[in-house]
Order: C-alpha cells, then sequence, then structure tokens
C-alpha cells in the first residue's frame, strides 16, 4: 500500500512541476526529458522492438534508466542506435520485478556496473 502512494505521490509531483513527455528532445531545453529505449510498439523505426519496457529519464544533471526491457541485446542495440552509451547511466529505477521489465538488467551491469540500482521490495505471500 505505502508503495502504491509513493508511486501516486511521484506521478501527481511529476504532473505538477510539468514535465516534458516526448520520444526525444523535441524543445531546445526541456527540464525532463523520456527517450524510449525499449518497447513492444515502434517509436523509432531504427530501433529494435520487443514485448517489454525501459525508458531513459535525461535531466540536467543526470541520465536515469527506468526499467530495462526483457533483453540486454536489445536494450543495449536501441542505446547505441541512440548515441547513449550505457557509462553515461547514473542510475536504474526497477518499477516492479516483471520479466519484461528487468530481464535487461544484466546485460546492461555487464556494461557499467558502477551505478545504483534502485528495486521495489517484493510483496510478502502469505
Amino acid at each position: 500500500m505505502n508503495f502504491k502512494i509513493l508511486i501516486l505521490s511521484g506521478i501527481l509531483i511529476l504532473t505538477e512541476i510539468g514535465i516534458s513527455f516526448t520520444v526525444q528532445a523535441e524543445k531546445e531545453n526541456p527540464a525532463v526529458t523520456l527517450i524510449s529505449v525499449y518497447d513492444n510498439y515502434q517509436v523509432d523505426p531504427e530501433l529494435k522492438t520487443a514485448w517489454g519496457f525501459a525508458t531513459i529519464i535525461k535531466t540536467p544533471q543526470e541520465l536515469i534508466l527506468f526499467d530495462t526491457g526483457g533483453n540486454s541485446e536489445i536494450l543495449l542495440f536501441n542505446m547505441g542506435k541512440l548515441n547513449i552509451s550505457p557509462s553515461s547511466i547514473k542510475k536504474v529505477v526497477i518499477s516492479h520485478v516483471h520479466t519484461d521489465h528487468i530481464e535487461g538488467l544484466e546485460g546492461f551491469l555487464d556494461k557499467n556496473s558502477n551505478i545504483t540500482v534502485f528495486i521495489p521490495r517484493s510483496p510478502s505471500i502469505r
């Protein structure tokens, strides 16, 4: 329950500060940009698609990888096509522990293990 409240609070805060939700930067200097690097919907004909999700959150201070998709080879290929080096990522945030959101993590860490990874606690099974 607390995790849901945290997520909802984050969404409300992000909405309130007016984040620019774009696939790639369309404004000259947006405060925050989301760059889709893994999705089952094609956002760029140069990128590979597969079931799963990963996006780069680009802020003026850092790049954050939000989820890692279902396959590290596809994740790293797409990042390369977008000229995003794994070494430029400072944090990885995992939304939830489903294979289509975490399977790219191990291969990503092979390229950049000097980062902080945030993983939510799994709910206890009773």
